[in-house]
């Protein structure tokens, strides 16, 4: 079982590196908002006439679909697989 143990390594490994990429975006994301929040709210103004709350209330909902997204797709997969792993070599 030598092989599988290497490709579950290897897929945990693509994983983790999976939410590191993924939790720099969530933060050069609400970094961009923080620091140029009213920039990027009459930007999107042009194309889409919204409230600045709504504006808010999208980004926001984006930044914790993301990061729940990244928890589900990425890092339970990934604390699973090694969990796995763990127990084999026992």
């Amino acid at each position: 079982m030598k092989g599988v143990d290497e490709v579950l390594e290897v897929i945990a490994k693509v994983l983790i590196r999976c939410v590191v990429m993924i939790a720099i975006v969530l933060v050069f994301w609400w970094g961009s908002l923080a620091v140029m929040g009213d920039l990027a709210y009459r930007a999107h103004t042009v194309f889409m006439p919204v409230s600045r709350a709504e504006f808010n209330a999208i980004h926001y909902a984006g930044l914790v679909m993301t990061k729940a997204a990244m928890g589900v797709f990425f890092l339970i997969p990934y604390v699973a697989i090694r969990l796995v792993l763990r127990q084999r070599s026992r």
